[in-house]
């Protein structure tokens, strides 16, 4: 019991680390730079360009571990159906033991299911904890998505306070590099 009850535990400890790695298999983004908000027109407009670059990389990021957690969710879902059928299967070759003459041929089989029940359990846990691992990935890509969004609206008001109007706007008009 306490063998069974440790291999659960490290198989969720298994996927959850799997499940945050996986998700972890992304171009370097992180923490957007710093804005200076003294700089001159042109060094404004490059500090712009530079936070819409992290954004096009948070965006990219984002869209990555979303689709690992949705990839994660798709494998827990199946594996939960499948434990669940084969707990039902289980208890029915069990109950069909309890029938004489049948009951004995019944016995490999219901010992089988049981054993294939364990191996379910084992799978559940380590893609629970790979989900798991993902949405943490997942939820961590969107914070650093919206932390570059946020440094980019900043970069734009710089551009428009340091610049005059005919800069700020062929400066705004640069299109995105994603």
């Amino acid at each position: 019991m306490f063998l069974a009850l440790f291999a659960v535990v490290a198989f969720s400890v298994v996927g959850f680390v799997v499940g945050l790695l996986s998700a972890n298999q992304t171009r370097d983004g992180g923490k957007p730079g710093a804005n200076d908000p003294k700089a001159a027109c042109a060094d404004a407009c490059t500090q712009l360009q530079l936070r819409r670059s992290e954004v096009c990389i948070a965006a990219s990021n984002a869209r990555l571990a979303t689709a690992n957690e949705q990839r994660a969710a798709t494998a827990h879902t199946a594996i939960s159906v499948t434990l669940a059928i084969l707990i039902v299967a289980a208890a029915a070759l069990w109950a069909s033991t309890l029938i004489p003459l049948i009951g004995l041929a019944a016995i490999p089989f219901a010992i089988a299911a049981t054993v294939a029940v364990g191996l379910a359990v084992v799978a559940e846990a380590a893609a629970l904890g790979a989900l798991l691992g993902a949405q943490q990935a997942s939820a961590r890509a969107a914070r650093e998505e919206a932390d570059a969004r946020t440094a980019e609206q900043a970069a734009i008001q710089i551009v428009l306070a340091q610049c005059g109007q005919a800069e700020a706007d062929a400066c705004l008009a640069r299109p995105r590099p994603c």
